[in-house]
């Protein structure tokens, strides 16, 4: 990111199927106002938006390039190692993310409209690893605390809950362990 200091935070929303105007034309909707989400952050940190392919080109960071960066081409695997925080809303990134054991923030601005005309959960939102800002003001405030605190330490329970659920196979020897069981099957078959 070209900053040796400070924090990154790495907003990743779910694709909308609402972004969509015309064929071939998409349109991305910024949920925060940037000039807002700056003064939460100190002069060495950094928002980075990954945006899903088809909207990216519609972001407009214009002034703010200094502490927000989109990022459409990186992969997403490489965003989350270089993410103090992550924001998302319903995207299954929460699952990858929550691996490395690190504070996310879950901002739902639309949630009765996702929920009712777009997509719907197949989890009870509630449960999600970490605090649910309801509106822009929730978000700047809890941006603020974890600028403060670097954590936000209310929600480890649900953070526990989550990792209990969702990561307790994630030890680094998953795939040793599903390469051993196959080959103890093929012996079993030969």
């Amino acid at each position: 990111m070209g900053k040796e200091n400070g924090r990154v935070i790495l907003y990743a929303p779910t694709w909308r199927d609402d972004y969509f105007i015309k064929k071939g034309s998409y349109k991305f909707f910024m949920p925060f106002d940037l000039e807002k989400i700056t003064q939460c952050l100190g002069k060495e940190d950094t928002l980075v938006i990954r945006p899903h392919y088809l909207v990216g080109d519609s972001i407009n960071i214009v002034g703010y390039e200094d502490q927000i960066k989109v990022c459409m081409n990186e992969p997403i695997n490489e965003l989350y190692l270089i993410s103090d925080l992550l924001i998302t809303d319903y995207s299954s990134v929460m699952f990858d993310f929550a691996i490395l054991q690190r504070p996310m923030l879950f901002y739902p601005y639309d949630m009765e409209h996702y929920k009712e005309k777009l997509r719907g959960f197949y989890l009870d939102y509630n449960e999600v690893p970490g605090p649910i800002a309801q509106n822009e003001k929730d978000l700047y405030q809890f941006i603020q605390e974890f600028m403060l605190h670097g954590e936000f330490s209310q929600f480890k329970d649900k953070v526990n809950a989550f990792e209990k659920r969702f990561c307790q196979w994630e030890d680094g020897k998953a795939s040793k362990r599903i390469s051993q069981s196959v080959m103890k099957q093929h012996e079993m078959l030969t």
